[in-house]
């Protein structure tokens, strides 16, 4: 068995195939400390507020017209324009020691990509390790460039924020965040043009209807 580090990031690798790119190809067929790879790059969240309670959130942050999703029947629900794709992560024997489960749920209207994915690690794993494993597996993906990334913690002790800037044929803005309960993660983030202000938007929307209001999770 590999060093738990770098299976970490070969497990969370395939999130970064369909990053960009391969969202077209769809459509058409706790506390961590603060980290950034360049301290240029913001944090998603530094200028906002300490979010409300999931209560008194969860109609608000519904959108007309959209529909709250339960991805992995997991903890966590996202309100989306629509159903998202959703597929389970097949675990390796050689990963097996160290992950029980892995899905993801992606949802793509070709400008705007939002990634929900859900994973259950054997024991707790710290938050900086997954941001560390999913942006290593990120600037590792063919035809990326100039990646620059940041995490921040919030005042949800469980939360740690993520944004990133790269290049993969045009400039894309990535933001979300990461969330670990134990032994169960959520990585949640959207990607978009960064000269696109509507998608940008519209991806916080998203980002913001996220609450931890789902069925709970099963060990």
């Amino acid at each position: 068995m590999g060093h738990p580090a770098k299976a970490l990031c070969l497990f969370l690798a395939w999130l970064c195939v369909p990053v960009w790119g391969g969202a077209a190809q769809l459509q058409q067929t706790k506390n961590v400390p603060s980290m950034s790879s360049d301290d240029s790059v913001l944090p998603v969240n530094a200028s906002r507020p300490a979010p409300p309670s999931d209560e008194t959130r969860k109609a608000a942050t519904t959108p007309p017209g959209w529909v709250r999703y339960f991805p992995a029947n997991c903890g966590l629900s996202i309100a989306l324009p629509r159903r998202p794709l959703e597929a389970d992560l097949p675990i390796s024997a050689q990963d097996k020691p160290l992950f029980r489960s892995g899905s993801n749920s992606f949802y793509t209207d070709g400008s705007l990509t939002v990634i929900a994915a859900h994973f259950q690690t054997v024991t707790p794993t710290p938050a900086a390790s997954i941001v560390d494993s999913f942006f290593q597996g990120l600037s590792e993906g063919k035809g990326l460039k100039d990646l620059k990334y940041s995490a921040k913690e919030t005042s949800r002790p469980t939360r740690t924020d993520v944004y990133a800037t790269y290049r993969d044929d045009e400039l894309l803005d990535l933001e979300g965040f990461i969330e670990v309960i134990g032994t169960h993660g959520w990585l949640v983030v959207a990607i978009h043009n960064q000269s696109n202000i509507k998608s940008k938007e519209k991806g916080r929307r998203i980002l913001d209807s996220a609450l931890f209001d789902g069925p709970s999770c099963i060990d």
